[in-house]
């Protein structure tokens, strides 16, 4: 979680080091947020604002095949 206790916006840079770390999925809003060339992410985040992200993207999620305990697939 990203938070920003600042009156004004300000912009979070930070870098992370894992593989899949070039990707960032929000996990409130339909958004995905990838690193620049340097391996740089850059998030603008509102006054008194907080962002959610995961790292890599959300595709896995649509290929999960889930057991409902009843014997019904999903």
């Amino acid at each position: 979680m990203l938070h920003n206790f600042s009156a004004q916006p300000q912009e979070a840079r930070f870098t992370l080091d894992q593989p899949e770390g070039r990707l960032l999925s929000s996990l409130l809003v339909n958004e995905e947020v990838h690193a620049d060339e340097n391996g740089v992410h850059k998030i603008a985040l509102e006054a008194h604002g907080y962002r959610w992200f995961r790292v890599g993207g959300l595709g896995y999620a649509l290929h999960v095949r889930r057991d409902s305990g009843a014997g019904v697939n999903w």
